[in-house]
């Protein structure tokens, strides 16, 4: 878990998640990174979602100043075609922090 510890770190005292080396920003190589263990795609997950905690930009199209918060908190988005998008890759986690309760996307 040091590698998430290391990511929440860093975001939270400002890091750029839009920086692009090494074939893209922050997401991109979060994505490329490491192997198929099971261990290791549990952390990679992880990081993702800190990563898109803190960025500013649209959780799918990653365009800048998106107008709507997801009710989760979490993920941010330009408008209901991207949070639709999104949704299939988002909803565990959205239940996860929301509670079991009938999402308004289903």
């Amino acid at each position: 878990t040091g590698q998430i510890d290391i990511v929440k770190i860093l975001c939270e005292h400002g890091a750029d998640l839009r920086y692009e080396g090494m074939g893209g920003d922050a997401l991109d190589i979060s994505k490329l990174c490491g192997g198929q263990e099971k261990a290791y795609i549990a952390v990679q997950s992880k990081v993702q979602e800190i990563l898109r905690e803190f960025d500013t930009r649209c959780s799918f199209c990653r365009a800048e100043n998106p107008l709507k918060n997801c009710p989760c908190g979490k993920e941010k988005y330009c408008n209901v075609d991207c949070q639709r998008g999104r949704w299939k890759s988002h909803k565990k986690r959205h239940k996860e922090l929301v509670g079991n309760h009938q999402s308004s996307l289903n």
